[in-house]
């Protein structure tokens, strides 16, 4: 049996712990995460996309298709929304076009992208309730969100307890371990990667930069 797609299957583990059954529940089945197109099979799938929609180029063909995979993360999905609207250009298009149109997605409310989704299904994902230094309640949520704010406006990996000491100054925490829970969760979300030194950043720069403008964290 497979199990494909945004299950969180480590959110329903973590609700059936905190039920307190008499059994402890367990996840056996192995996990094979389902990366992007290495960049030979993005190169391919562009230029047939591209192909299909019988798009014309008024600059260097090569540029432009390097430019929606850049764009795009190597994402197939992505990538077809590009080019399905450029072909509705209806002229030769360049790299220009590529960024303007790229630009336009990631910032229409109709969400042609349809990435409202990793801003919605956090207050799914995350339910509980935490409680600051003062005894005041904090949702999950809130803290998980502001992370991720966090990370859209920084260029560099960042370790665990840089994390923390930005979090505990925003919402005075005082149990670091929930930190490093809530990073492990979103990791496992597809939000964030860790490196051999545990240090975090979005795990895709498409993610990042359309939560940056989604959030309007500045330019």
């Amino acid at each position: 049996m497979i199990f494909a797609g945004s299950v969180g299957l480590h959110h329903v583990l973590r609700d059936l712990k905190q039920a307190k059954l008499a059994s402890e529940p367990v996840n056996n089945m192995p996990p094979v995460e389902i990366h992007p197109l290495k960049d030979q099979d993005a190169l391919t799938l562009a230029t047939r996309l591209l192909n299909t929609e019988r798009i014309q180029f008024a600059g260097d063909f090569e540029d432009v298709v390097q430019c929606i995979i850049a764009q795009t993360s190597n994402v197939p999905f992505y990538m077809e929304r590009i080019a399905s609207r450029l072909g509705l250009l209806g002229r030769p298009i360049t790299v220009a076009d590529v960024e303007t149109t790229v630009l336009q997605q990631l910032t229409s409310d109709h969400d042609p992208r349809e990435m409202e989704h990793f801003r919605g299904r956090l207050e799914t994902y995350y339910r509980s309730t935490l409680t600051d230094a003062n005894g005041r309640p904090i949702s999950e949520e809130m803290v998980a969100r502001a992370i991720l704010d966090h990370f859209a406006t920084v260029d560099v990996p960042q370790s665990i307890d840089e994390v923390w000491s930005i979090m505990r100054g925003q919402y005075a925490l005082t149990d670091r371990r929930l930190i490093v829970q809530l990073l492990k969760s979103i990791g496992q979300d597809h939000y964030l990667i860790s490196d051999t030194q545990k240090r975090y950043s979005f795990r895709f720069p498409l993610i990042k930069c359309w939560w940056k403008i989604a959030q309007g964290l500045g330019s």
